[in-house]
This record gives C-alpha cells, sequence and structure tokens, in this order.
C-alpha cells in the first residue's frame, strides 16, 4: 500500500507481479523493466548508447556524474557500478577514478520490494546485496547520499519525490554538474506529467558541456523537447523489438550566473592540491575522512595532544534529528544529517570498525506545557513514522524501562554514540589511505594567503598548504581574519552519574531540558549546561547539580532521587554556535571587504568577498556530532567540484556569507556582529 503523500513524507510505490515476475507499477500500468531482458536493455540502452567506456578513458576530471530519470528498481545503477568495475580492471590508467550516480524517483520502492525485483539478477547480487543493505530506513523526500566501498567506490544519491520540484534544486556548479543522462522513467504515453519541456530544461541546466543523454523512447515530441533544450538529438537503433530510441549531445550554451548564484557561489580547489585541516573534533575528523575518499591529500594540526580534546571527548552523545516544522531548511539538513551519520557508522562497521553506539530510540518528553506544544508542531508535520512519532506516558515507561509522567516523541533510530571514539575511528580510516598526517601540539597564531598557497604560523613554526580549512571551536575568533564571524562561544558541562539498580533499567535516551543516556560501563552522562559566551574549562559544582535538578524537576520519579555523582563527575568543553542553528560551511568571509563601498556599491554583479584558499566547518552547537560527518560531505563535495547531496534552499542556509546577502537582498542596513 501506499503511504499518505504530504510535504515530508514520500509515498512508496504500489506495484503487482505480472505472470512473468516483473514488477508492474500499479499507478502507471508499466513494468519496470523489460520482460525480455530487463538487464540486457538497461546495458544496451544506457551504458553503450551514452558511450560510457569511451568517454571515461578521456574525461577531463578524475569524477563522472551520471543522472537518470526513475531509480526504480535500480537495475540501471546497478549495471553501471558492475561495468565500471569491468572498466577499470580492463583500463586501469583510466581518466576517471570515481563515478557519481544521481538518480531522481517519486515513488521509491518499499525495501521487501526492491529485494524480490533484484532477485532476477543473480550476476549483480554481489552489488543489490550492498544496495539492499543501505537503502534508507527513513524516505524522507530529498537527497539521500549512499556511497559504497566494495568492490570499487561509488556514491549513489537517491533524490526522493517529483522530479520538477527536485531538479532544479540541485546544486549545480559553473561548468555544469552532470556528464551523461539516463532518461528512464515510465513510458511518455503512460507517465506524461514527467516528460515535460520543464525537465528537458532542467537537464540543461545542470548539463556539463557534451554531455550524452540517451533514453529508450524515441516520441518525437521528447526529440524536439530535447532539442529545443540544446541537446543534439537524434534517433538510433533500438533494443530487441523496438525499432527506434534516442541518443544525443548537449551543445547548448551555459547560462550566465544569476543574483542568486553570484550570492551563494561555492568555490572548489584545484585538482591535485592538498588541504590542511585545522581541528581534530569531530568536524575535521570527519572532513579528513570525506576528503581522502577523493584522493586529496590532507594535514590536520590541533592545539592539544590528542584527537576529539574538546566537545567531541564526551562519553556519550545523543544523535537524533532536529525538527523545525516552522523552520523546513532546518529540518531537511537536519533530518538528512541523521540519515547520513547512520550511514557512515553502517559504512564503518562494514569496513571492520564498529562504533560504541546504541540505537536504542530516543524519547523527547513533553515535561510541560512549551514541550507539549513543540512536540505537537513536529506531530502535526507528519514526518514518517519510521523518524518519529508519539507515544502515551504508558507507552513510554514501557520503552524507556523506567516510570515516565509524560507522553513523548518516539525516534526509534536514533540514539547515542562515543563522540571521541567516532573520531578517532575516522582518522584511523583516513589514515590508512597514506593521504593523512596529524600533527598535534600545534597552536595557530596567525593566518597569511597568498596567490598560490596559504602560510599558516603555528606557535612551533611556520607551514604552507594549498588549502586551509578551519574546523576548530571558538578559538577561530582569535584569528584576525575570522574575528568578526557570527560564531558565540558556549560552555557546556556534562555530569557523569553513577549507574544502580533503579535508573541502571533505562534502555532510551531521555531529553527534557536536557538528555539522560543509558548506562555505558555503569555510568550515565546527564547534560548539559549552556552558557553563553563562557570560555571557562573548570569543573563547577553548581552546574553539575543543575543537570540533576534539571532531570529531577522534568520527571519527579523514585528512579532519579538517589544519584550520585562518578569519581571523575563530568567533563567541561566549549562549543560554537550560530544564532539560526545552522553552521557555517564553504568559503571564509572576507567581512571587512563586504563592508567596503566599492562592494556595496556593486553587489548585485559581483560574488561576495572571501580569502582565497580559505575555508570554514563550524558553529555546530551542540548538534555536532549528529550534523557535522553530513556537513564536512557537503563541504568535501563542494571542494572537489562534485554533487553535492542537499537542496539548494537548504544549502544556502549553510553559506558564510547568508546574514549580509538576507540584508542586502532586503535593503537593509548591514550589521557587524551577528551574534
Amino acid at each position: 500500500m501506499s503511504s499518505t503523500d504530504n510535504v515530508n513524507n514520500a509515498t512508496t510505490a504500489t506495484i503487482h507481479w505480472n505472470p512473468e515476475g516483473t514488477p508492474v507499477a500499479t499507478d502507471y500500468d508499466d513494468v519496470y523493466f523489460s520482460v525480455d531482458n530487463g538487464l540486457a536493455e538497461s546495458r544496451y540502452v544506457f551504458i553503450e548508447q551514452n558511450q560510457l567506456s569511451e568517454r571515461w578513458l578521456n574525461h577531463p576530471s578524475p569524477c563522472y556524474t551520471i543522472a537518470e530519470t526513475g531509480f526504480g528498481t535500480g537495475l540501471n545503477f546497478l549495471a553501471t557500478w558492475q561495468h565500471y568495475q569491468q572498466h577499470l580492471a580492463d583500463n586501469p590508467n583510466s581518466a576517471v577514478k570515481r563515478l557519481h550516480f544521481v538518480s531522481f524517483e517519486k515513488h521509491p520502492l518499499a525495501l521487501k520490494d526492491l529485494s524480490q525485483a533484484l532477485k532476477q539478477w543473480p550476476e549483480l547480487a554481489e552489488y543489490s546485496k550492498q544496495l539492499i543493505q543501505f537503502y534508507p530506513a527513513i524516505m524522507t523526500l530529498g537527497c539521500h547520499r549512499i556511497t559504497f566501498h566494495s568492490p570499487l567506490p561509488i556514491t549513489l544519491d537517491l533524490w526522493i519525490g517529483d522530479v520538477h520540484e527536485n531538479m532544479p534544486e540541485v546544486p549545480n556548479t559553473r561548468s555544469g554538474l552532470v556528464d551523461s543522462w539516463f532518461l528512464d522513467g515510465f513510458a511518455p504515453s503512460k507517465n506524461p506529467d514527467m516528460w515535460s519541456q520543464q525537465l528537458f530544461n532542467g537537464m540543461a541546466k545542470l548539463s556539463a558541456a557534451n554531455a550524452s543523454v540517451a533514453t529508450f523512447t524515441a516520441a518525437g515530441f521528447v526529440r524536439r523537447g530535447l532539442i529545443s533544450a540544446g541537446f543534439a538529438a537524434k534517433r538510433a537503433k533500438g533494443f530487441g523489438r523496438k525499432r527506434e530510441m534516442l541518443v544525443g549531445q548537449f551543445i547548448g550554451p551555459k547560462q550566465p550566473a544569476e543574483l542568486h548564484q553570484r550570492l551563494y557561489h561555492r568555490v572548489a580547489i584545484r585538482p591535485g592540491e592538498s588541504v590542511a585541516i585545522i581541528g581534530a573534533g569531530i568536524a575535521g575528523a570527519s572532513l579528513a575522512y570525506a576528503l581522502v575518499k577523493r584522493g586529496v591529500k590532507v594535514t590536520i594540526y590541533d592545539q592539544a595532544c590528542a584527537a576529539a580534546a574538546e566537545a567531541s571527548g564526551n562519553k556519550q552523545g545523543a544523535v537524533y534529528p532536529l525538527l523545525s516544522p516552522n523552520q523546513p531548511n532546518v529540518s531537511e539538513f537536519f533530518q538528512h544529517a541523521f540519515n547520513y551519520h547512520r550511514h557512515l557508522a553502517d559504512q564503518l562497521e562494514q569496513q571492520g570498525y564498529p562504533l560504541d553506539q546504541q540505537r536504542c530510540g530516543l524519547l523527547q518528553l513533553s515535561y510541560n506545557q512549551k514541550a507539549a506544544q513543540k512536540n505537537q508542531n513536529i506531530l502535526d508535520a507528519a514526518y514518517p513514522v519510521e523518524l518519529v512519532h508519539l507515544v502515551s506516558s504508558k507507552q513510554a515507561s514501557s520503552l524507556a524501562g523506567v516510570s515516565l509522567s509524560n507522553e513523548a516523541l518516539y525516534y526509534p533510530l536514533a540514539g547515542w554514540v562515543n563522540p571521541k571514539q567516532l573520531v578517532n575511528t575516522l582518522l584511523k580510516v583516513a589514515s590508512l589511505s597514506g593521504l593523512l598526517d596529524i600533527q598535534y601540539q600545534q597552536q595557530l597564531v596567525a593566518m597569511n594567503t597568498t596567490e598560490h598557497h596559504v602560510e599558516l604560523t603555528f606557535k612551533e613554526g611556520l607551514q604552507q598548504h594549498d588549502n586551509v580549512v578551519f574546523c576548530q571551536s571558538h578559538s577561530l575568533l582569535e584569528l584576525e581574519q575570522a574575528k568578526h564571524l557570527p560564531l558565540t562561544p558556549v560552555r557546556g558541562q556534562v555530569s557523569h552519574i553513577d549507574s544502580n539498580p533503579k535508573i541502571g533499567a533505562l534502555t532510551k535516551v531521555l531529553c527534557y531540558e536536557g538528555y539522560l543516556t543509558p548506562a555505558s560501563q555503569q555510568q550515565h552522562c546527564i547534560g548539559a549546561s549552556y552558557v553563553r559566551n563562557g570560555v571557562s574549562k573548570i569543573m563547577d559544582e553548581q552546574e553539575g547539580l543543575d543537570n540533576l535538578q534539571s532531570l529531577q524537576n522534568c520527571q519527579a520519579q523514585a528512579w532519579n532521587q538517589q544519584l550520585s555523582f562518578a569519581k571523575v563527575a563530568g567533563r567541561v568543553a566549549i562549543r560554537c554556535a550560530v544564532r539560526d542553528h545552522f553552521p557555517l560551511l564553504g568559503a571564509l568571509p572576507d567581512i571587512e571587504n563586504i563592508y567596503a563601498p566599492q562592494y556595496l556599491q556593486q553587489w548585485q554583479q559581483q560574488t561576495p568577498p572571501y580569502y582565497e584558499r580559505c575555508f570554514i566547518a563550524v558553529g555546530f552547537g551542540s548538534r555536532g556530532i549528529c550534523s557535522a560527518p553530513f556537513a564536512t560531505e557537503l563541504l568535501a563535495a563542494q571542494l572537489c567540484g562534485e554533487a553535492i547531496p542537499l537542496k539548494q534552499s537548504s544549502l544556502d542556509s549553510l553559506h558564510p556569507h547568508r546574514f549580509w546577502n538576507r540584508r542586502l537582498i532586503k535593503n537593509r542596513p548591514l550589521e557587524l556582529r551577528y551574534r
């Protein structure tokens, strides 16, 4: 059955099976692949007619991007993955070293239907097994990034929702993103809404120079639509009993950058360049992991003597999405960050590096009227029940293993992770590439850019790199070029509580004014204080007592009244927050020149000023454990000029220039400080 279609939830496909065992989309009355030989058709129409082997040999970039309309059973993706592996085996010096597959699907198959359909292709079992393993568990609308490592790396971006809504939201590059198109929706006669001039024009906007296109249909209006959009489309011999099909190449001119593209321009590094990262917390480690996967040489510098010395060094951190129905971009970003965090953990486990974590579920308690209204707003937004749903106080108590006074929102796939172990695992796996160097006890005091490199002055000496990404905490504000960034240091103290038989029965993470975790090594974490502009790292006895009191006030239960601090009573760290809950992700703004008269007079014709070769991934606040791995995957894709797995409208909300851009567009005076 289909789920209810709404703004936050995808409608899964309703299918049935014909006598030949082929899946048929009930709503479109069309098969997902050819009854004769779907795999052979996929190889002929899309792989052969797009001339992929020939194009991969001499492609100008190490990354090749294929885009597809209609993911269906994933047959085209799996066939392409298999073909790419064989191509590299036969051509080890091929120019293309990374394959990126972007697919649009309005009605994704349910996992059980996908599994049944792919049983027809045993020769693809090596690949379909992984697709089934990592297929999205929560079908939220937007882009789901899935990366596969075996037998060869390949990235799948599965865009769930109407292609006419999603395609304009795909972040583009100035030279175009897509190198080949698989135009493979249901037949035009069955699905006329998809085969539109709007679609063809959208394809043209995303196409790189000479991008190829192939489709099984030979319909005249499709050929004319492609030609009108800028493709040289022609008929070719069809597969099997089909007399003709269409092939083509993009020859149209690229459109000049519009105002929005200039204001939210994203900068890439040059091929072959290295990157220095300042900070070995969750952001720095995640970024290093994402970059070395792309073949980028990375050096991490940290002023501490080990990784995860700041907020990333806590024993337990809750992992769940921040949902804010009144701020759709916030919810969009955090839903996909949550999904990606789960996928990353699964990836690491597949590679033999399991994390210290529990996907035990999380209860967000309606502990007072304000919290109850907030929870109701989330409930009214109708997110997928696999993501979040309401439970009564009785159900919450049963789930948690302890008595609870209030109903709650239940996040069944949420839980906790050991942040310090996560950071060290990412660094360990990244180091295996041979592309990562880590240098501790390096305190940055100054930075200077030249035409060809960045000079980083540490107390211990001068270092030069092609590029730098700042991922540290509030210490970034001590840098002259970053002192006016809209960042606020926030002191947070987490308390460690010895477990006992009563509180030890807790099986879920509890969220209220603070949070409480199930026991790990006979201790619970209660947190955390939130002191804006606090930078002291000295443990405060009163803050620890306040953490306890917050739990007891929100849930006056016998199980939480006799609690004692552990021998190591807690931990203090300084987080960095941004007032709109988004991190700053992208090029480092040159704030002085934003206020310069020459820019203010011509801002509509210019790219906002930024420091060449300098980037930032900062301001994750108290949600960095969940959001930083996804955010740095976005940044790594940007730096390497690849597809970015987030809607453009949400990506704009992460842009470091966003506060100034918004005021310029609204013709409002600029403010120097946004904290």
